[in-house]
């Protein structure tokens, strides 16, 4: 090949490079008109993440320490300090996922509890709470609500307000019944009504398709309403140390019960055998 021929080669190989890449971009554009558009925004705007970072469990004594990177702090316990009100310093930890304060002496919970938008768990329990606190409806990231061992009557209907909560326990308090909307709580799978004064259940109990521990214990259930046999998931019942003097025909057909109490009830004997026949996989106390 002559020296001519092998620039005209070059030349037009060239060509051909630069008319592919025009090609190319060509396709991509009308493919996506935004694309520059996005990239320089994404420039511009870099995505960054404001999730907690530091898994450390502050607590009191430690508190001074969190506050010198409040964002990044995902826990904090408070615990057993004898306090009568939420310190003020634990609303500038924005990104905080777990708050326990548990064995205080607190009675609500202040309106600024609604600014930790990534709450997933409150611990509660053993305080004089008397009220289920309004600001926990206001709270949609909360996945677990401790509120045992206080003093609350009843809980609010507007608790379907919660729609990632998995676990609520409100034992040890003096409620008398639970509203219907308690069965719009779909991922709930924990639910935790034991020392209560329920003599029943809404209808809506058998929508919880997700829950897989139900604690009855030491109430004044005398039957169960047949709404308890669609929670087909259910694996753990509790029912000890209330008023059943006969096995509720609902348990019959629980094929899916891992663990059964029945405590402190009075049934007879040749019931409790016959029960055991209907669900051979079930391990049940009486």
């Amino acid at each position: 090949m002559s020296v001519m021929s092998e620039k005209k080669y070059l030349l037009l190989t060239t060509v051909f490079v630069i008319l592919s890449i025009i090609a190319g971009i060509a396709y991509v554009y009308f493919q996506n008109p935004n694309a520059t558009d996005e990239v320089s925004v994404q420039q511009e705007n870099p995505i960054t993440s404001s999730n907690c970072s530091d898994e450390t469990l502050y607590d009191f004594d430690s508190l001074d320490k969190a506050l010198e990177n409040p964002a990044a702090v995902c826990k904090l316990n408070l615990s057993k300090r004898s306090l009568e009100t939420v310190l003020d310093e634990v609303f500038t930890l924005t990104n905080l996922e777990y708050l326990d304060l548990s064995y205080n002496f607190l009675t609500s919970l202040p309106s600024q509890t609604a600014n930790l938008t990534r709450l997933k768990e409150i611990i509660l329990n053993d305080n004089k709470i008397e009220q289920f606190p309004p600001v926990l409806l206001e709270m949609p990231s909360l996945t677990r609500i401790d509120l045992s061992a206080n003093q609350i009557t009843e809980i609010p209907i507007g608790i379907d307000q919660l729609p990632a909560l998995t676990d609520l326990n409100v034992s040890w308090n003096s409620i008398n019944i639970l509203p219907p909307e308690i069965g719009n709580l779909k991922t709930l799978e924990s639910l935790e009504l034991s020392y209560n004064n329920l003599s029943e259940l809404p209808e809506t109990i058998g929508n919880l398709s997700g829950l897989w521990s139900l604690f009855l214990g030491n109430n004044k259930f005398s039957r169960m309403p047949a709404a308890v046999g669609q929670l087909s998931g259910l694996g753990v019942l509790y029912l000890s140390d209330n008023q059943l003097t006969s096995v509720p025909e609902v348990l019959k057909n629980m094929t899916n019960l891992k663990v059964l109490d029945l405590l402190g009830n009075q049934i007879d004997q040749e019931s409790i055998n016959n029960l055991k026949k209907s669900l051979p996989g079930t391990e049940i106390a009486f």
